[in-house]
């Protein structure tokens, strides 16, 4: 016994899955640039502390050998969100 499956079937199944594939690679997209901005977010806000701490050592010490270098000045360190892109 052979199973047919109507060509309008098929046609239907392979739209749905090409459109809830992009949905989930669109969602898996943005997961990933928010870990990453909150991972930069996050490194930005310790490389300020440690600049700071080793700062403050270089003053007392009179020697800046532990100190980072400036860093340049971000626009802005976050992504827009989607609220914000739409507006």
């Amino acid at each position: 016994m052979v199973f047919q499956v109507p060509r309008q079937r098929v046609a239907a199944l392979v739209d749905s899955w090409a459109t809830a594939a992009q949905q989930q690679a669109c969602r898996n997209a943005m997961v990933a640039s928010t870990a990453l901005a909150r991972t930069r977010a996050q490194r930005i806000v310790v490389e300020e502390f440690l600049a700071a701490r080793l700062g403050s050592r270089a003053e007392v010490s009179g020697s800046a050998t532990g100190a980072l270098p400036p860093r340049a000045p971000e626009a802005d360190p976050l992504p827009p969100t989607l609220s914000q892109v739409a507006d």
